[in-house]
This record gives structure tokens, sequence and C-alpha cells, in this order.
């Protein structure tokens, strides 16, 4: 029987070291870069000083991020730094559904993940990202009297999204949210909107960069990728020229977001590119903090932006230390459900993502052995040559091939993620993934004494 979640805090490296990383200010550029980057900091209105940052997308957090964030205004008060926070808002990820504990019926004893739904002030279609999605409004109808609401947290909710309605868009508007949502003890910290790095020099330079040679920026980040398979980060297209952009266009509730190839990049405004995962953070950490801070998905991520970013700008291309913060905190929901299978969840999806990239894990040793060699031959290849371009070709082909020929398996393999995540978010008692403002306020302020007083003995002066 899997053992179930307990609360904790993780804070990774020990928050001395994570003071030393701040105070060292190692983050560097190339010469060619450095007059774009010294603005960068300002053109995003971030201080000058010593800065720790972290970030997320514009929705209702859970505490494993809030622990982030209370982590980057512990880590700074103590290192005599500033903080900031970026607001993912070129992201995706539906703002207008609350996950919301419910119960199987009224006299069950089973709990179940129900969903609290905000609506659109005016039409909004589907993936449309958080910068282009329009203000939310939080409706007063009757509640469904199944749901469970253990800190009374519904109507603070509704009371916050609707204060901030006049927001210029829904992103802006759940930041502000938050805002007013955090428990007492818990200090705002400054936020920015991802969406704003487009209007800086540094990103300029960099898409000038990427459109002089887009090659070389896409075989560098495929393989950076390719070295690290844990992260699951989808390769670029390189038959295509796509670069690690987006293209957000449109009205408000109508916007689409694309790739970008580098054919696009002279037809498309500025003002309408976004950074994707790596290449934001790979900015931010190389010229607007000392200290980026990620939970245990982004820093997975950054492994791959460390790869991709030193081998696409070379040595003097220095990106800012990371350090990591989570934190799990259960609902004191009034139910035993089962221990949730979290790590049948864990190795179901690591054994679907081998099924996908790795013919071996299906049987098939041939595939496998081919796979292998033409990985190592890449490796072993002059950069940009022209072997080096047939061999990636002739890996994606293979790849392309072994699904086709295992198709069934791999399809059984991701239903069974599939179903084993289900089933482990059936056991809503132990989730860990309830938005923050669900949690009794005890419990949140707990949590951030423990965050403070982890920082406590290398704070200046002995003081928390």
């Amino acid at each position: 029987m899997p053992t179930p979640p307990k609360e904790s805090l993780t804070l990774e490296p020990t928050p001395s070291r994570w003071l030393d990383l701040v105070r060292e200010r190692r983050p560097r550029v190339p010469a060619w870069l450095a007059p774009s980057a010294a603005a960068f900091r300002s053109q995003l209105a971030l201080p000058e000083s010593p800065l720790v940052m972290s970030g997320h997308q514009a929705i209702l957090w859970h505490p494993g991020i809030l622990a982030k964030y209370i982590a980057a205004s512990a880590c700074a008060r103590a290192a005599g730094a500033s903080a900031a926070w970026v607001v993912v808002d070129q992201d995706t990820p539906p703002p207008h559904e609350l996950a919301w504990p419910r119960r199987a019926s009224i006299n069950s004893n089973r709990v179940l993940i129900g969903a609290q739904r905000l609506s659109y002030a005016s039409p909004c279609d589907a993936d449309v990202p958080a910068c282009a999605r329009p203000s939310l409004i939080a409706g007063t109808t009757e509640d469904d009297p199944l749901f469970i609401d253990p800190a009374g947290a519904l109507p603070r909710i509704r009371a916050a999204i609707n204060h901030a309605a006049r927001s210029p868009n829904a992103a802006a508007q759940v930041t502000r949210a938050i805002e007013s949502l955090l428990p007492p003890s818990v200090a705002p910290v400054p936020a920015f909107f991802a969406t704003s790095i487009a209007r800086t020099d540094f990103f300029a330079a960099m898409v000038r960069h990427m459109h002089a040679d887009p090659r070389r920026c896409i075989e560098t980040y495929n393989a950076a990728a390719l070295a690290h398979p844990d992260a699951d980060i989808r390769p670029l297209d390189a038959s295509a020229l796509e670069l690690p952009l987006w293209h957000i266009s449109g009205p408000l509730g109508r916007a689409t977001r694309r790739a970008v190839a580098a054919g696009d990049l002279e037809a498309t405004p500025a003002l309408e590119l976004a950074p994707r995962a790596l290449l934001m953070t790979a900015l931010l950490r190389l010229a607007a903090c000392d200290l980026f801070i990620h939970g245990t998905g982004g820093v997975t991520y950054d492994r791959v932006t460390d790869a991709w970013i030193a081998s696409w700008l070379g040595p003097d291309a220095v990106p800012a230390p990371t350090a990591l913060a989570t934190a799990t905190l259960l609902l004191p929901l009034d139910a035993a459900p089962p221990d949730p299978p979290t790590d049948e969840a864990f190795t179901a999806q690591r054994t679907y993502r081998d099924a996908l990239h790795k013919p071996g894990s299906l049987g098939d040793q041939t595939l496998e052995s081919q796979r292998r060699a033409l990985v190592e031959s890449i490796a072993a290849s002059a950069y940009r040559s022209a072997q080096r371009e047939h061999l990636y070709r002739e890996l994606h082909q293979l790849l392309a091939l072994h699904r086709e020929r295992h198709a069934s398996a791999i399809e059984a393999r991701r239903a069974a993620a599939l179903a084993a995540r289900t089933s482990a978010k059936d056991r809503a008692g132990s989730i860990r993934t309830w938005a923050f403002p669900l949690y009794p306020e005890t419990s949140l302020s707990r949590l951030r004494d423990d965050i403070h007083r982890a920082f406590t003995p290398a704070a200046p002066g002995g003081s928390s």
C-alpha cells in the first residue's frame, strides 16, 4: 500500500545557502547582450538591488505555490534583498474553474472533486491565454449543499474576484484577488506580468539572435530537452524552424496563441510575442534576478534551460541559481477515504513517458539499440553539421515508427496513467492541490511561520 501523504515543507538547498546565492550576485551575459540586459530590470519596473524571484500562472494556487511566494519574501528579508513575483499570463490554464471538495451524497463519507465555476464578463473561447481572457464574475446563485467549505472560503473568494472586476483581464484580476485573499500574516510580493517581457530591449535582442541563426537556437534547445527526458519538454519542430516563442493576437476573449517559426518573425508585431516557459525563466535568470525559486516541476524544467543556455549562448551566459520550495497541506475534511495511490500515479506516468520515448520499455530491443546508437552519434557529431541534422531527423523517424508499431501498448499505458491520476484525485482528503483559501488560516499562518523560522538563523543581526 503506498504511503499516504503527510503535511510537509521542503526548502532546498538549505536556506542559509539561499542567502549566500543571493549575495553572490553571479548572473552574467555575453558582452553583446550587456547593454540590453542592463536595462532589463528598469524596463520591468524591478529594483536594481539583489532580487529574489518566483512566479506561477494566474490561478488560485495551492499551498505548495504559496510556499514559493512566502519563501521569496522570507529569503529576501533575510538577505537584505527585494522580492518579485512573475505572473505567467501567457499560459492558458482556465482561472474560472476551482476544484472544490464535494460529498458523493448527503449520507456519504466519500469526498469527491467538485468544481465551483465563475463566469466571464464577456464571451471567452477555450485555450485563450490568461492575458487575453475577460474579467471574471462570481455569481451568488444557490450553492450545492454537498460542497464542503471547511474555512468558509467561498464568500471571500467571490468578494475578492468581484472587487477586482475592473481589471483589464483575468490574469490581472486573479492576481489582485490572490493578494486580497492572503492571510494577514503573509505580505504581498510585488508582481509583474510575463507578457511585459516582450516590451524590453533584452527580449528584442534575444529574438534578433534567434532570427539570425534559428537552427542553432532550435538544435541546442532540442539537444538539451533530449538530454533531460524526465523534464518531458517537447522538442521544437526543427523542420518548421519553430522558435521558443508564442504569438498572441486577437481581441479579449477571442485571442489565439500560436507557435512562432523563424519565417514569421518579420511579419509579427514585437508586442504580440511572448516567451515560452524555458525562454521566460532564462531571460529572468540572466538579467532580472539573483535567485529564482521553483517548485518541483520548475526545477526539473530549468535543468533543460541551463543546458540550453550554456550551449546556445556559451560560457559567458550564467543564469541566476535556482532553489526549491514546496509544501503539502491537507484539508481537515471529516472523512476517511482510502490512501491515495500517489506512488502508483507517479510510476504510471513515468511508464507512459518511457513507452513514448524508449522502445526498450516495450520490449523492442532492436529499435532501442538503434535509438541509443543514434543518441550517441548525435552527441558525438559536429555541431550544425549535415551529419548531425541527418541523425536528428533519423531519430525522430525511428520514434515515429516505434509509436506507430506499438500504438496499442502506448495507448494502454496512457490510459493507465490517466486512471491512476484520476484514482489519486478521488481521495480528496489526501489531495494537496486545493486552492489555498480553502485551508484554515491557522494552517497557512503555520506554513508562513515555518518558512520564516527556516531563514531566521541567517538573518542579519539574528532578527526574523
